[in-house]
């Protein structure tokens, strides 16, 4: 589970502050970021005037009204852990004043690379040494497993790094995914040649440290590499295929969650190529990605939509598009 981040609260609504941290926490929430921006909250009204243990419009407008230079994404983001702050001084019957939320800003199309794109990138990340000697020699070997159980498979980066050797289910050929977003626990089952690869890879990894606990172990076997150090080697990687920064507002660099994202794109083309039922395959691919609800699965044919308006159009004319998306644009 994502460790969980603490910070001390100083002002007269510190004890709301806590009391809705705990709740969420209790339902499975990291909490961190709102947590980041409550406290900022918390400090602003201990350092000003303001703090008087009331939650008011005066209160609220005026932190609405501080950094100006936010991105409109970034302060809505602060000003909706106040309106969930507010919310729960209210189911409380406690009084508090909650703003009209901000629009959020529509984020830049994602460029996602097509499978000659892929194939280079894996070129690049396969070729990848560190030096012979030293703290790290061993995580040349651990990238491009990385990278591709992101792909082949659909994980989140943070799913593939922080799995321990006792994860992974040898005779039936499965992984153990734990601790996932929302603290949920699901398997993933490996094609054949992926299942090879891993097992070639276990054992070069079990010559280099004995009996280890993490599957891509750091420096040492006390901790597990991190997801930052693997998303940094992929944008890496992706300069050399590019050979140039997208720069244009309009399209989103690649990131290492690219890959579930082409995992999901390139599976819902090959079902719609062999004229599978989506209504009956997207819950199996729900359940694989770890989603709560088709509803998060749905999210991606509007990047399809974008990005790839031929099939679009081949759903449209098969009559094959989900009615849920349909309600999923509406929300």
């Amino acid at each position: 589970m994502k460790k969980l981040e603490e910070k001390e609260f100083k002002s007269h609504l510190a004890p709301y502050i806590n009391g809705l941290i705990d709740e969420k926490r209790k339902l499975g929430y990291s909490y961190n970021n709102e947590l980041f921006f409550l406290w900022r909250f918390d400090r602003f009204l201990y350092e000003s005037h303001y703090d008087t243990g009331i939650l008011d419009k005066e209160v609220m407008d005026a932190w609405c009204e501080i950094e100006t230079s936010e991105c409109i994404n970034s302060r809505k983001s602060r000003i909706d852990a106040t309106i969930m702050l507010a919310k729960y001084m209210i189911s409380l019957s406690v009084d508090a004043y909650v703003p009209k939320p901000i629009k959020k800003q529509p984020r830049p199309i994602p460029y996602f690379p097509d499978r000659k794109d892929l194939n280079k990138l894996f070129s690049v990340v396969d070729s990848w040494v560190c030096k012979p000697q030293g703290r790290y020699s061993h995580i040349s070997l651990e990238y491009p497993i990385i990278l591709r159980m992101c792909y082949c498979l659909g994980l989140r980066v943070s799913e593939c790094t922080n799995l321990k050797c006792q994860d992974i289910d040898w005779e039936r050929k499965r992984i153990l995914i734990t601790h996932s977003k929302g603290d949920k626990h699901r398997y993933v089952y490996l094609a054949d040649d992926l299942f090879e690869l891993i097992a070639e890879y276990h054992v070069q990894m079990d010559n280099i440290f004995e009996a280890r606990t993490w599957l891509f172990p750091a420096e040492s076997d006390s901790s597990p590499i991190s997801s930052v150090s693997a998303s940094k080697h992929f944008r890496n990687s992706w300069r050399q295929v590019q050979g140039r920064e997208l720069k244009t507002e309009d399209v989103k660099w690649p990131t290492i969650h690219t890959l579930r994202n082409c995992f999901v794109i390139h599976l819902i083309t090959k079902w719609t190529e062999e004229g599978r039922d989506l209504d009956t395959m997207v819950p199996y691919l729900c359940r694989h990605l770890g989603h709560r609800g088709m509803q998060e699965s749905y999210y991606y044919f509007h990047q399809i939509d974008k990005q790839f308006p031929a099939l679009q159009r081949l759903f449209n004319a098969a009559g094959k598009l989900p009615k849920e998306i349909y309600d999923y644009e509406k929300d």
